[in-house]
């Protein structure tokens, strides 16, 4: 019955590769040595690195940007959700989120789980800005952008594999030391929902930009992946490699 549920929640993953309570203020990065070029890869995480934080033995695969791709910005995705304004908060490294900043560099991953336990796929971005202090501004952005969004629900039509729109609800809009998050349920069949966690956070002249998909029924998976906290593992991770390039 599990192996059902995956299929069908795969089945409504979007193609994201298509052109298809705020508390507190983000603390201030900085970096003597921004990261460029090539470099950027290195923000991301590898199979072994995300099976430690979320207990699931991952794949790298076709999806995000390709597989391991770094590019400029036309490697962002395209295409748009309804209400426009909150595409950015369902799709990762997204053209309209970052449209209105200098983007130098973009790495992306896409990684599927493939044995065991709560978490389907993880996307996960790291995108260069010239400045730290350009990197805040965005994050402000961002910051204000999902707050707009919190308890909205976007609708996603579906992209090049075809299919039926996607329907997520946001909620639980948080930031915590300069990380920003949220969660999507992102309605199945019958009514059901299954948990997406969404993350950004910023380290220097980097963004990292992060959504973590669970199984259905998620808890009855073993493991400790958690929709309200993996996301933000995941992000804060990959802003510790970011700093340590820095």
């Amino acid at each position: 019955m599990l192996a059902v549920v995956s299929v069908v929640v795969w089945a409504l993953i979007p193609d994201r590769t298509s052109t298809s309570t705020l508390a507190t203020s983000p603390a201030t990065t900085t970096s003597q040595h921004p990261i460029t070029g090539d470099a950027l890869h290195r923000v991301l995480l590898d199979g072994g690195e995300l099976t430690k934080l979320l207990d699931t033995p991952f794949k790298a695969q076709p999806g995000l940007m390709g597989d391991g791709t770094a590019g400029s910005f036309d490697t962002l995705i395209g295409g748009s959700s309804t209400p426009p304004k909150c595409t950015g908060v369902v799709n990762v490294a997204h053209k309209d989120a970052y449209a209105s900043a200098t983007v130098q560099r973009v790495a992306g991953e896409y990684w599927w789980g493939t044995g065991v336990g709560r978490v389907l796929t993880v996307d996960e971005a790291a995108v260069a800005l010239p400045t730290a202090p350009d990197v805040q501004t965005l994050f402000a952005k961002f910051s204000e952008q999902w707050k707009a969004c919190d308890g909205q629900t976007v609708t996603t039509p579906p992209g090049s594999q075809g299919g039926e729109n996607i329907v997520e609800h946001i909620r639980g809009v948080t930031i915590t030391d300069s990380v920003l998050s949220a969660t999507l349920d992102m309605e199945i069949q019958d009514g059901d929902t299954v948990p997406v966690a969404r993350a950004v956070g910023i380290q220097g002249n980097c963004l990292v930009d992060v959504l973590v998909h669970f199984h259905l029924p998620w808890p009855d998976e073993p493991g400790s992946a958690d929709p309200k906290t993996s996301g933000i593992d995941v992000a804060r991770a990959m802003m510790d490699k970011a700093s340590k390039l820095s």
